[in-house]
């Protein structure tokens, strides 16, 4: 009786574990649909606009087939939509071939600031970038991540400490500065920036 009891316990434990990681997913889903605009995933989706609408604003649950359908249709949006932006995979090909970190990775900086799109991230960085840059570039993805309030993707979650402390700023007056303000996704892999560092204009 005790077995089969704790059994019980812990099947309905992951059921809730499982329920809670749907309802999660669902929310995503809802926030990503008001973005990019009803009409356009039903269209996409081929649902009616109603339909979508009472998903979107938590008025139905999805059924598993029209969840998958929206979320395919989303996804195909978001891609259309982020044509002329730059990764993070692109910007790290570019630091490898040689331009400069600070142009490449202000360009997905920047792409990411505009869209709110994970897809941004969802490939990891190319190899052959060093582990300075690659640090670098994990810190960004992970700030950038959890001021959206996003998932941060399995690579960016590395923890790369870098042997000496790197500090972004030419200014040496600005150093101490650095050590207190920056984020600690970037204090962990000993990388020191300010505290605006992923403000753009």
């Amino acid at each position: 009786m005790g077995i089969f009891y704790c059994a019980l316990r812990w099947v309905a434990k992951w059921q809730l574990v499982v329920l809670c990681y749907i309802m999660d997913k669902a929310k995503a889903l809802n926030r990503k649909i008001k973005k990019i605009g009803i009409l356009a995933v039903s269209r996409v989706a081929g649902l009616n606009k109603s339909t979508v609408s009472r998903y979107a604003n938590g008025e139905r649950e999805y059924s598993f087939a029209n969840f998958e359908k929206i979320e395919n249709s989303v996804k195909a949006l978001e891609a259309h939509n982020l044509r002329g932006r730059t990764s993070a995979r692109e910007a790290s090909q570019r630091v490898v071939l040689g331009e400069e970190w600070r142009i490449a990775y202000f360009d997905f900086i920047d792409s990411f600031l505009a869209t709110q799109s994970e897809l941004l991230f969802e490939s990891k960085p190319i190899d052959g970038l060093d582990l300075k840059h690659l640090a670098l570039l994990c810190s960004i993805v992970m700030q950038l991540c959890e001021e959206a309030k996003v998932s941060p993707p399995g690579w960016a979650k590395l923890s790369l400490e870098l042997e000496r402390p790197w500090f972004l700023s030419k200014f040496v007056g600005l150093r101490a500065i650095s050590l207190v303000d920056s984020p600690i996704f970037f204090k962990r892999n000993n990388i020191f920036v300010g505290s605006d560092f992923l403000k753009r204009v």
